[in-house]
């Protein structure tokens, strides 16, 4: 994290690659530091985050919100099981980042998480590519579904669902026609 303050050169060198961060126990002094790395930054533009707890993605959250320029963010078994807490800090940063063009989100999809995504849908004109991979709840994919009547910009839309989960599609389905 210290490396990514300070501009380190060997980080800068990373404007076309992924900064990848893993499984680190992040308490409430490293996600400060993670929201100021990422704010002083300004070379890397793809993201790819995986394991991280509801603190880190919701420090990550805090940097998107305050102008962290990436085009790209993939959030691989997203913070945990991408609980509410952290689905819902990552989503409203891209929601109200200017630069986001690309998010992956890979996890278990709570409620509140679902409606962020709809949130996101209506009111992001930045974001082209949404791939979510995971479990889904009706209520999820109710959400989506809404969040996908009203959008224009989205070009491409990926959902794969894994393990047992309660969403047949058919809503997504219907918000596509």
């Amino acid at each position: 994290l210290g490396a990514l303050v300070a501009n380190d050169p060997d980080v800068t060198d990373l404007r076309s690659q992924y900064c990848i961060l893993d499984q680190h126990n992040y308490g409430p002094e490293h996600c400060k530091m993670l929201t100021q790395a990422f704010l002083a930054n300004k070379h890397i533009t793809s993201l790819k985050v995986a394991d991280l707890p509801a603190s880190a993605c919701a420090a990550l959250g805090e940097a998107l919100e305050r102008g962290f320029r990436l085009s790209s963010l993939t959030v691989h078994e997203a913070c945990g099981v991408l609980d509410d807490e952290a689905g819902v800090a990552i989503v409203k940063g891209v929601m109200r980042s200017k630069t986001v063009h690309t998010l992956k989100l890979q996890g278990a999809f709570g409620p509140k998480t679902g409606l962020a995504l709809m949130e996101l849908l209506k009111q992001n004109t930045m974001l082209r590519s949404l791939a979510l991979v995971g479990k889904f709840v009706t209520d999820v994919e109710g959400a989506i579904g809404e969040g996908l009547r009203q959008n224009k910009t989205l070009s491409t839309l990926r959902l794969v669902e894994s393990g047992e989960c309660a969403c047949s599609g058919v809503l997504i389905a219907e918000a596509l026609r």
